[in-house]
């Protein structure tokens, strides 16, 4: 189901506690990165830590930091950066 999300307002397709990429303009958005299929599934937490798996390409990532970044949209950019990077591990 969508649900937009209380802090950026992009639709959060939810199901059971995790968010699952989709498709449209707001995939990217959902934490996940740009490369990974529309039927990734995961879920970002405070500070930077993500999870996230990827059926289509058989890829799964995991971020856990130690600490809380004071910079949010630092932090944003990091994990963005290596989200994308490790999707990409399953492209041709």
């Amino acid at each position: 189901m969508e649900f937009p999300d209380p802090i950026t307002g992009v639709p959060a397709n939810r199901g059971l506690g995790v968010v699952i990429a989709g498709s449209g303009r707001h995939a990217a958005y959902r934490g996940m990165g740009k490369t990974v299929s529309a039927l990734a599934f995961g879920h970002q937490g405070v500070g930077g830590q993500v999870a996230w798996a990827d059926p289509q390409s058989g890829i799964s990532f995991c971020l856990l930091t130690n600490g809380l970044d004071a910079n949010p949209l630092r932090s944003a950019r990091f994990c963005s950066a290596l989200n994308n990077r490790a999707g990409a591990c399953g492209e041709p």
